[in-house]
C-alpha cells in the first residue's frame, strides 16, 4: 500500500506544473492491480498464519471492508488531483484567450492612433 505514496510524489510535481503535464499521471489501473496482487497475497498468507478460527473469520471480513475503503478513498484522491488538473486547464485556456483579446485590442488602438494620427496631420496641411 505504500505504492500510493509512491505515486503521489510522482504526481506533486505535476499538480505544481502546466496542465500539459496531464498526461503524465500513473495509469490508475494500473495502480489498482498492483495493489490487488498485493492484498490478494496477504489474503493468502496471514490467514494462514493463525490457527485460531476466530482470527482468520476476523481477517476474512476486515480485510475486504479495509480494501474496499482504501480503494475508495484511493480513486477519490486520483480523481481529487486529475480534476484539480482538468480545472487548471481549463483556466489556462481561459487566460489564453483574454490574452488573445488584450492583443488583439491592442492591434485596434494601434490602428486607431495610427489612423488619428493621419487625420491630425492631414488637418495642419
Amino acid at each position: 500500500m505504500g505504492d500510493f505514496k509512491a505515486i503521489s510524489e510522482k504526481m506533486s510535481p505535476v499538480l505544481a506544473g502546466s496542465s500539459d503535464q496531464l498526461s503524465r499521471l500513473p495509469n490508475p489501473v494500473l495502480f489498482y492491480l498492483t495493489e490487488l496482487t498485493i492484498l490478494l497475497l496477504v489474503y493468502i498468507i496471514v490467514p494462514g498464519i493463525f490457527e485460531e478460527a476466530y482470527v482468520r473469520m476476523a481477517f476474512l471480513v476486515l480485510l475486504p471492508c479495509t480494501t474496499l475503503l482504501y480503494f475508495l478513498w484511493s480513486m477519490n484522491e486520483v480523481n481529487r488531483r486529475t480534476s484539480g488538473l482538468v480545472e487548471l486547464q481549463r483556466r489556462e485556456k481561459e487566460k489564453l484567450k483574454k490574452e488573445a483579446e488584450l492583443d488583439k485590442s491592442i492591434q485596434e488602438i494601434t490602428k486607431l492612433r495610427s489612423d488619428l494620427e493621419e487625420a491630425l496631420a492631414d488637418l495642419k496641411k
